[in-house]
């Protein structure tokens, strides 16, 4: 179910109706499986644009998923970064955080931006820097081939945008 899943979201003749109906049927009839529920709670907040039932979905499998590593926080860094009154927008982000992922450092760059923290956002441009996303729009093309929602991409073109918060300039 998980390979038929990133096959869908990720597949050149992408479809929204498509992979909408997968991953209701999904989530229904692997409605305890921690893994398959991760999956469609990602795809449906980052493909999709559904970042409300993916956050519910996310929450729900934190409570019957011991294991905690990064891409159990994927949904709660996206919905921070859309929501812009998250108080503690680092905190959801820096869950997040794996070094070697581009996507990882071009969310956790654009929390930093927001939210003006100059050490996450000195760490995640050294990153993009070193993986060769010097440029926003090398970032945005990223976003773009991954085939991301339309508004998540555009909250992060703001940021891109908007430089640095913690700037004086």
């Amino acid at each position: 179910m998980i390979a038929s899943i990133y096959y869908e979201a990720q597949a050149p003749d992408y479809n929204k109706e498509r992979l909408e109906l997968l991953l209701s049927e999904a989530e229904s009839r692997y409605n305890l499986n921690p893994q398959v529920l991760m999956v469609a709670a990602y795809f449906r907040a980052y493909s999709l644009g559904d970042w409300d039932s993916a956050k519910a979905l996310s929450d729900f499998v934190k409570k019957i998923y011991l294991l905690r590593d990064q891409s159990l926080f994927a949904v709660d860094a996206g919905y921070a970064l859309i929501r812009k009154n998250t108080p503690d927008l680092m905190g959801e982000c820096s869950k997040f955080y794996a070094k070697g992922s581009r996507f990882i450092n071009i969310i956790v760059n654009a929390c930093a931006r927001r939210a003006g923290d100059q050490d996450w956002y000195a760490l995640t441009e050294e990153n993009l820097e070193e993986m060769g996303l010097q440029s926003h729009d090398d970032r945005v093309e990223v976003l773009e081939l991954m085939q991301t929602d339309l508004f998540l991409q555009k909250e992060i073109r703001a940021s891109l945008e908007g430089g640095f918060s913690g700037d004086t300039r």
